[in-house]
């Protein structure tokens, strides 16, 4: 059973792979699986964070409302690939490190307790 993150996950992405990556992305959510639920952490990071298709149409989300959207996975996938250290992210995105904490506060990116 795929949990509803996990049907997001695989439903959004690009599959740049095609059928090959599909088929071997849930070949290993068969073998690392413990139980009958499927969920996203079982996916290797390329597909978690990877292109995605899920943007939405216009009329189910504001300009502004997109934008903070768009702005919030940015950052959450910055500090993912740089696990979480916030001078690594902000370097990697060439802003300074003090925006980025700007950002993360102002888009509620990880709750309280980010590493620095």
């Amino acid at each position: 059973n795929f949990d509803k993150g996990m049907l997001k996950v695989m439903s959004s992405y690009r599959w740049p792979g095609n059928v090959r990556q599909l088929r071997n992305a849930v070949e290993r959510l068969i073998v690392l699986a413990r139980g009958s639920m499927l969920t996203p952490d079982l996916l290797p990071p390329e597909i978690v964070d990877g292109p995605r298709l899920d943007v939405l149409p216009a009329e189910e989300m504001t300009y502004k409302d997109a934008v903070l959207d768009f702005k919030r996975r940015y950052v959450e996938q910055a500090l993912r690939k740089c696990g979480g250290n916030q001078t690594r992210a902000a370097a990697q995105m060439d802003l300074q490190r003090s925006y980025l904490n700007r950002l993360i506060k102002e888009l509620d990116v990880g709750g309280e307790g980010s590493k620095g």
